[in-house]
């Protein structure tokens, strides 16, 4: 059985920058399943709009062309793999349970924050994601892509993390949503350290398989993939990191999947500013983020009323961002107008 996975942009010490892309990519290498990766594709690519996308390019024998193997999503491929006994087979119904579970934590409690300092955070977005995800697109889709799936995580994001709300509000939620991260992580360290199997050097949450390899569940996948994409960031603030880093069990658990399920990346390091590795990070506290968005608020609200006003650096490159993306728009209607025309007039020759 080979397989195709479909999945975003690649990330930067790994194949895969969306969380989910690396836990499945993770789980069938871990299950040593023949799988070819293709990566920076759309999620306009299936009617859910959602990677990653797993296809099996042949179908069983006797089966229609209509009845191949394309599953899209977390859940659909996790489903999927389970019911073919490839992952997850030596779990008893009460592990699968627990595993689900915890599953839907890191989902509800840790992926929103990911997905908001990787997305949202305009000095980790404008550093270092919207050219990771425009590195392997041509134009204009590199500039198109970006911004686009930016739009769709801040939609996706806007209630949960009260992105439409006052500053007051939005603190609350960012730090509701904080507290509840470092709760999720601390049980996920918890159920990882209370394990007997092992001597602490290889556990993994469940001891499926043998001893010496012990099986990889889909839990370990997940868990792996939403840690790889904050621990191996090179953004230089990363709330979010810091809460990890508080649970060394954690940390060595990723990089031992990192080490097991992708040796080429293991011992990548990720560059960033030096200072940034610290136990405190600052810059990322809600209540800082909320007080640079009201200053942002006021230094335009001043510039409105005195338009001589000196624009700062930040807000002259905005700008000129901005001034780029329009020109560029025009430009493109004009040449599509200007092909129009020239095919119209050669029409009525």
């Amino acid at each position: 059985m080979e397989m195709d996975l479909y999945s975003g942009a690649a990330g930067w010490a790994l194949p895969c920058l969306e969380p989910m892309c690396t836990a499945v990519l993770a789980l069938l290498r871990a299950h040593e399943i023949p799988v070819t990766l293709h990566s920076s594709q759309s999620p306009a690519m299936t009617a859910l709009h959602e990677l990653p996308v797993l296809h099996e390019r042949a179908p069983p024998v006797g089966a229609s062309h209509t009845d191949a193997m394309v599953k899209a999503g977390l859940s659909g491929i996790r489903a999927f793999l389970r019911a073919q006994r490839l992952v997850d087979w030596s779990l008893t119904p009460a592990q699968l349970a627990e595993c689900d579970a915890f599953s839907a934590l890191i989902a509800s409690s840790i992926a929103p924050l990911e997905a908001y300092e990787r997305m949202l955070v305009d000095e980790n977005y404008s550093a270092h994601t919207r050219t990771q995800i425009a590195s392997e697109l041509a134009f204009p889709s590199s500039w198109i892509v970006p911004m686009r799936e930016r739009g769709r995580v801040r939609a996706a994001l806007t209630d949960a993390l009260g992105l439409a709300e006052d500053n007051r509000v939005r603190t609350a939620k960012l730090e509701a949503s904080y507290d509840s991260a470092k709760h999720a992580l601390a049980h996920l360290s918890a159920r990882l350290g209370s394990l007997a199997f092992g001597a602490g050097a290889d556990k993994l949450f469940y001891s499926g398989g043998s001893a010496s390899a012990p099986s990889v569940s889909s839990l370990d996948a997940v868990l792996f993939g939403h840690l790889a994409a904050v621990l191996y960031s090179p953004f230089e603030e990363s709330r979010l990191r810091e809460l990890i880093a508080a649970h060394p069990s954690l940390v060595s658990f990723c990089h031992r999947m990192r080490a097991r399920c992708f040796p080429e990346c293991d011992g990548v390091d990720i560059e960033r500013p030096s200072g940034t590795n610290k136990r405190v990070f600052e810059r990322t506290s809600a209540e800082r983020a909320a007080r640079e968005a009201a200053d942002r608020a006021s230094q335009k609200h001043a510039r409105s009323a005195d338009s001589h006003a000196p624009l700062d650096p930040k807000e002259q490159a905005r700008k000129r961002r901005n001034q780029i993306f329009v020109a560029v728009c025009v430009g493109s209607f004009v040449l599509y107008a200007l092909d129009f025309v020239e095919f119209e007039s050669f029409v009525l020759e």
